[in-house]
């Protein structure tokens, strides 16, 4: 639990832990997904995606995390699905990799 990496005195606006997991690891992997997705989108030429088909985006191409009695939250974010899902295949290479908008505008 918090506290068992570190723990002075007792403050438990101190405390740290060796674990990673939960919501609070959750929130920095999926919101990292969020703007990657929005910064090749804006390097594409195309609006940044709204909340809801962000989500519906990020569910539909994101790897299931156990079994539905596991309890998970949601779906690992897979970016490179997302990404393939979410913008024209001119703006990837072949490696998925976000081509410049000059070359992407380009036949």
């Amino acid at each position: 639990g918090y506290g068992d990496a570190f723990n002075p005195t007792n403050d438990v606006r101190r405390y740290y832990t060796k674990s990673f997991n939960g919501t609070s690891s959750a929130t920095p992997i999926v919101a990292g997904a969020v703007l990657v997705i929005q910064g090749v989108r804006k390097a594409c030429g195309l609006p940044p995606a709204t909340p809801l088909e962000m989500r519906d985006l990020l569910e539909r191409t994101g790897v299931r995390q156990g079994t539905p009695r596991a309890r998970h939250i949601g779906s690992l974010p897979n970016i490179e699905a997302a990404l393939r899902a979410s913008v024209p295949a001119t703006c990837l290479n072949s490696r998925n990799q976000v081509q410049p908008v000059s070359d992407a505008a380009q036949p």
